[in-house]
């Protein structure tokens, strides 16, 4: 069984080549992802379809559908990995920030926020 070091690499390797099923393969029970921008909840069981329109998502903004990261802080404590990171929609304006809270059970969510304002999709 994967430790919470493995599956945090594994839904990064899943967004990095838009690969569902490592994403799923990652998750916990009761993952949730928070977009600010979708108006319904994004749960494991929509997260495939999500992620399948992110790259027209953001090829409706003028961007490559390309992730950019940088400014990335890990912390290990209490047995969750919590990760942060500073991201950007390559070719827009649009960037912000992303909290993850991982366990040995999986990703327990992801949260976004975007900067300088929240796009409409």
């Amino acid at each position: 069984m994967p430790d919470r070091f493995e599956l945090r690499a594994m839904y990064a390797r899943a967004w990095d080549t838009w690969d569902s099923d490592l994403l799923h393969a990652s998750l916990a029970d009761g993952f949730y992802f928070d977009d600010p921008a979708v108006a319904e909840p994004i749960t494991a069981s929509t997260i495939a379809a999500y992620m399948a329109g992110w790259q027209g998502r953001v090829a409706s903004l003028g961007g490559s559908g390309e992730i950019t990261s940088r400014d990335r802080v890990k912390a290990d404590a209490d047995g969750a990995l919590v990760t942060w990171h500073w991201w950007s929609f390559a070719g827009t304006k649009f960037e912000g920030s992303a909290v993850t809270r991982t366990t040995d059970d999986g990703v327990r969510y992801e949260r976004i926020t975007y900067y300088p304002t929240t796009p409409a999709f």
